[in-house]
């Protein structure tokens, strides 16, 4: 928050954190997507994972990077041995990552060490130096520590240290989660157990319960375990919190189908459900990362879409739908930089944070404006195809033009009262023609239209209008077509007489409103815009508001 003066007016300019979207649904999809969204050059990805100042998307059977700074550039990385012979691969890739390089490619049947990877343009490749084999299932997550990779798959937990030709398996239990803190312990889940295991001898340090929730046994964990990763504290009064970020111990994030259990340096656990703000349940991926203020924040993908945590307000953000997300169902998210990377059942998803002002915003909704500008009304936007909001708006009558105006002129009046903006005064004035003419079209004292229609939209095909009008010669309150109508002859200009700007483009709508028979209007005389006394309340009215008062 920060205070600035400007023309005599302070003016509060509030700083936020505005989510900006970059949808690209995945080749062949069906799903609605706009005609101007980019596609992911395969029909479907599992992972994606940050390298090198971008992300590497596993599929099925191929990687792909992209820059965060030309998500649309999507490059195919080849798998290469030392010879630089390409490497095919099975299916159901997985990527493992330690620090800031990939490490290893995980299969269904095989380990491949890799060297190092070379990301960006045509020749991205990741260079494998050995194999292992290693019967490990449907693999369902990877983890690396120091001198390991840790495998989480249907036969088990295992674990693969470096240069070794064999991997040893630490729980049979079909595991479907894991995540190294980075500061000794690797954590491990499935639907009944959550495991921590010290990651140099590979020792089972604690367990706990997971609850059976159809059953009713209760556990510290409050569902059936589905995601896991280690991050900073975020809960206000975390015990692992020791005031310095960077010498805090990890918290444990749990995701499961109903919740998300933190647990704490200290071993104590807390749960995180709907009571807390948590939007949806059924949790898919989990990643802790730091938001563009430095903020801590937390990103959790589910069946159903993104939700963020932030320490900032508000704390919680729920991003779902088309409008943020191709899919819904989230499969994996990546943080690169400022922006998390999501993969779901419909594609990859950008979602770039950037720092925002009340005022940057106000200048981007200056801008789609016009498109919505029917009459001087504010009206919806129809589209001929799916998102091509910038290629096709076609404006049509609704019942709520009259408040979707209303709001625009109260805020077009506040930014000229403290910009003087010449563009802020003419929105206003325009605007208010619009609500006027509500008015006029129905010819009744005090009795304004919900929407009107112009005799020319009536030969408009499709149609602007909704139907039931007869008068083709006349302007026509369009939902309630069998009132009275006039034709309306308003100014395109305030008239001169009145003080202020303000008071001119006041008093270009008060010269069509008839003069009120009672002294609790406004008065429009023709020197000026001058306000009547306040409204007598009536006899009932005092009474009630005499009674509410007295409760």
């Amino acid at each position: 928050m920060m205070e600035v003066m400007f023309v005599g007016v302070a003016v509060a300019i509030y700083s936020y954190v505005e989510i900006i979207p970059t949808r690209q649904p995945f080749d062949g999809s069906q799903l609605p997507a706009a005609s101007k969204w980019t596609r992911f050059p395969a029909a479907s990805a599992w992972q994606a994972v940050p390298a090198e100042g971008g992300v590497v998307v596993a599929t099925s059977t191929d990687l792909f990077f992209a820059h965060a700074d030309k998500k649309a550039n999507w490059w195919r990385v080849r798998l290469t041995d030392s010879a630089n012979r390409t490497i095919s691969s099975d299916e159901g890739m997985r990527l493992v990552k330690r620090a800031e390089s990939i490490v290893a490619i995980v299969t269904s049947r095989m380990l491949h060490r890799v060297t190092h990877c070379t990301l960006g343009g045509s020749g991205s490749t990741c260079t494998i130096h050995d194999t292992v084999a290693i019967g490990l299932g449907l693999v369902h997550a990877a983890t690396a520590t120091a001198n390991a990779v840790w495998l989480a798959s249907e036969n088990g937990l295992f674990r693969c240290r470096d240069g070794a030709r064999a991997a040893t398996r630490l729980l049979d239990d079909n595991v479907v989660a894991t995540a190294s803190s980075g500061k000794g312990l690797v954590a491990a889940g499935n639907s009944e157990r959550l495991w921590l295991l010290d990651e140099t001898s590979g020792a089972v340090v604690r367990w706990e319960w997971v609850s059976d929730v159809p059953s009713g046994q209760g556990g510290v964990i409050g569902d059936a375990i589905r995601a896991l990763a280690w991050g900073a504290p975020l809960l206000q009064g975390d015990p692992g919190s020791s005031g310095n970020d960077g010498d805090s111990a990890p918290s444990l994030f749990v995701g499961t189908q109903s919740c998300i259990n933190v647990r704490d340096a200290n071993g104590a656990f807390v749960r995180v459900d709907a009571d807390d703000g948590l939007p949806v349940s059924n949790v898919t991926s989990i990643a802790a990362a730091s938001g563009p203020n430095g903020t801590h924040q937390l990103w959790v993908g589910t069946t159903y879409g993104v939700a963020l945590w932030d320490k900032s307000e508000p704390q919680w953000r729920y991003l779902y739908g088309a409008r943020w997300l191709v899919g819904s169902h989230v499969r994996s998210i990546a943080v690169v930089g400022e922006a998390a990377v999501v993969v779901s059942d419909g594609g990859v998803t950008w979602l770039m944070q950037v720092n925002y002002t009340l005022a940057r915003k106000a200048e981007v909704m200056e801008a789609i404006l016009p498109r919505h500008d029917r009459h001087g009304l504010v009206a919806e936007c129809q589209m001929a195809s799916f998102g091509d909001v910038d290629e096709s708006c076609f404006n049509t009558d609704n019942d709520n033009n009259g408040l979707w105006t209303s709001l625009v002129v109260c805020a077009e009046y506040m930014r000229y009262a403290v910009t003087r903006s010449p563009a802020a005064l003419a929105a206003a004035s325009r605007h208010l023609r619009g609500m006027a003419l509500l008015h006029e079209i129905t010819g009744g004292v005090g009795f304004p239209a919900r929407s009107a229609c112009a005799p020319s939209e009536l030969t408009d095909n499709p149609p602007r209008c909704g139907g039931g009008i007869h008068d083709r010669t006349r302007w026509v309150n369009s939902t309630v077509p069998q009132a009275r109508t006039r034709t309306p002859s308003l100014p395109t200009a305030p008239p001169a007489g009145c003080g202020s700007d303000i008071e001119r483009s006041l008093q270009a709508c008060c010269r069509h409103l008839p003069r009120c028979p009672h002294a609790g209007c406004v008065r429009c005389p023709p020197d000026g815009c001058v306000p009547a006394h306040p409204p007598t309340r009536p006899p009932a009215a005092r009474a009630v508001r005499r009674l509410d008062l007295e409760d």
